[in-house]
């Protein structure tokens, strides 16, 4: 990583994609390779030791009382998709998919992976939520559209934060 960078991005970002459709993927390949090319190489040295030395958080999903919902890639390289899903607690509250992806189910799959969360996590939307810039719906079951669309939920979707989730660029705080 330290002496060549690029060629660690070159090699290791198409593994994250799933292999059976390199082709029709090249150009989300090509970007996620041209945002990774962006990053200090510092920075890809902490994410790597972060993921080597990742302390165990099952805990978090044997304790944690909301949904919980975990999409994961049946040809992910970087994760073991098969195991992970066998291994999560036997809750009520935990749902999970396995898709017809690799690792980056969100860029392969966007569609999918929107209907999925969309149905999952936002089905049940508490009366009232505050968007990060400012928006406010009082009741998004009759008024879906107030400033900002809850769809498509093409992006980033921070799954991770307890009580939030980060849609496109927007924060939703349930309350």
């Amino acid at each position: 990583i330290k002496e060549n960078l690029r060629a660690f991005v070159n090699a290791g970002v198409p593994n994250l994609f799933n292999p059976n459709e390199h082709d029709i993927l090249e150009s989300k390949i090509k970007l996620a390779k041209e945002t990774a090319y962006t990053s200090s190489v510092e920075g890809v040295l902490a994410s790597q030791k972060g993921m080597i030395e990742r302390a165990d958080r099952r805990s978090v999903l044997e304790n944690f009382e909301g949904k919980i919902l975990v999409l994961s890639g049946k040809h992910d390289s970087a994760v073991n998709s098969e195991k992970n899903i066998k291994n999560l607690p036997e809750r009520t509250n935990i749902k999970s998919y396995v898709l017809d992806c690799g690792h980056n189910g969100h860029w392969e799959k966007p569609e999918i992976c929107a209907s999925i969360i969309t149905t999952e996590l936002l089905h049940h939307l508490p009366k009232n939520l505050v968007f990060k810039n400012g928006n406010h719906i009082k009741n998004p079951h009759r008024h879906r559209r107030s400033g900002a669309s809850l769809h498509p939920l093409y992006g980033n979707v921070c799954l991770g934060n307890i009580g939030q989730k980060n849609i496109q660029n927007y924060s939703i705080r349930a309350f």
